[in-house]
């Protein structure tokens, strides 16, 4: 009996190491899907940063390009999903509020989800693991900080440099956001709102909309400031339209105070350069730190023991620092860094995940001095 109970034993120890070793050494292969087409100046160093994140740690990204459209998106969620090739797991975001259907299909399928960059409704959709219990976590930027961060930025730049009041004796502003239904635009109108409701010293006109666009954008602002002839302030969602702001002020040979949020390489420059007051953001970084988490989760480290609904902090940047920055991150050499040290499985004296822009820095810092 004794020689029977310990073979019993000695199989199952076998069983349990084999199977651990077999989660450890499989390669996990996620999709990720993107709104806009290749190329785009967000989702490019997002992807980047991605797919460095999986290299480290033995993943593999598989990339889609809804190019604009939400049901060609919901197609591609669905050709992931499904079939011998289906993923190991999808991440996407609330893209023209298309997020609860794009969770219904991973659901179906039974395919691990993550949404990030733009959250659903949780009065709607329920929270990560309650409606959809193969919905994993979300991980949102703060975009309504960002917003809000922005608007104080971009009048009290222009209040320092004495640009001229309005009529009334006020800064007047102008707004210019992306696509309407989109949860970034809405978070940062928020923002932008907030902190206009909370000065006596601005004015803000109008807020129209560009779809994230630059060349909107230029459109928007000229055809705007026809009717507004007072406007010295232009707060714009994103970094294109900011750019495309920039262009229409060229045109008509207008001053204007301006920026963006998303830090991509173009409006880096220009607040560099001086063009531009300021650029939020490093929420492309989240790209990776789902990657991060969604390793931990497939190697038995879950991290909803520490949340499954988390908050991706911005940075600003501008001519003070931006200089810096270039410095650390201007070649974007991602795969320098070491994300291995991100994650609880292979760093198990981590207690609490860190993805700060400063965790980043030293991370990449101490990579190259080791290289």
């Amino acid at each position: 009996m004794k020689r029977i109970l310990g073979f019993t034993l000695t199989v199952y120890l076998f069983l349990f190491l084999w199977g651990t070793a077999q989660a450890q050494s499989k390669t996990y292969e996620i999709a990720m899907f993107v709104p806009h087409s290749k190329g785009d100046s967000f989702w490019t160093p997002l992807e980047n940063f991605m797919r460095a994140a999986g290299n480290d740690l033995g993943m593999t990204l598989r990339v889609y390009f809804a190019e604009g459209s939400r049901v060609k998106m919901r197609e591609q969620i669905k050709e992931a999903t499904e079939g011998p090739n289906k993923v190991d797991a999808v991440v996407f975001q609330n893209f023209k509020q298309g997020g609860p259907s794009f969770l219904k299909i991973a659901e179906a399928a039974q395919v691990p989800a993550f949404l990030f960059n733009a959250g659903v409704d949780h009065t709607k959709a329920g929270k990560p693991r309650e409606k959809y219990k193969h919905w994993l976590g979300e991980m949102l930027p703060d975009d309504e900080r960002a917003g809000f961060d922005l608007t104080n930025i971009l009048l009290d730049t222009a209040l320092e440099r004495d640009i001229p009041l309005g009529p009334y004796g006020k800064l007047e502003m102008i707004a210019i956001t992306g696509v309407v239904s989109d949860g970034a635009a809405i978070e940062r109108e928020k923002g932008l709102q907030r902190a206009v409701s909370s000065r006596s010293d601005v004015e803000l006109r109008q807020v129209v909309p560009a779809n994230w666009k630059q060349s909107e954008a230029k459109q928007r602002f000229t055809k705007i400031t026809k009717r507004y002839k007072h406007i010295t302030v232009a707060w714009a969602a994103n970094d294109p339209m900011a750019l495309g702001v920039l262009d229409g002020a060229k045109e008509i040979n207008m001053p204007i105070i301006t920026g963006g949020v998303d830090w991509t390489n173009e409006a880096l420059q220009a607040v560099q350069s001086g063009k531009l007051v300021a650029t939020i953001g490093g929420h492309f970084m989240e790209g990776g730190w789902v990657m991060v988490l969604l390793h931990d989760y497939f190697q038995g480290k879950d991290f909803a023991a520490e949340s499954v609904s988390i908050k991706s902090k911005m940075g600003v940047l501008t001519q003070k620092n931006v200089k810096a920055y270039f410095e650390q991150f201007g070649d974007g050499n991602w795969e320098a860094i070491d994300f291995k040290q991100f994650s609880k499985v292979h760093n198990p004296e981590l207690a609490e995940y860190d993805f700060s822009l400063y965790s980043v820095l030293n991370q990449f810092t101490a990579s190259a001095v080791g290289n």
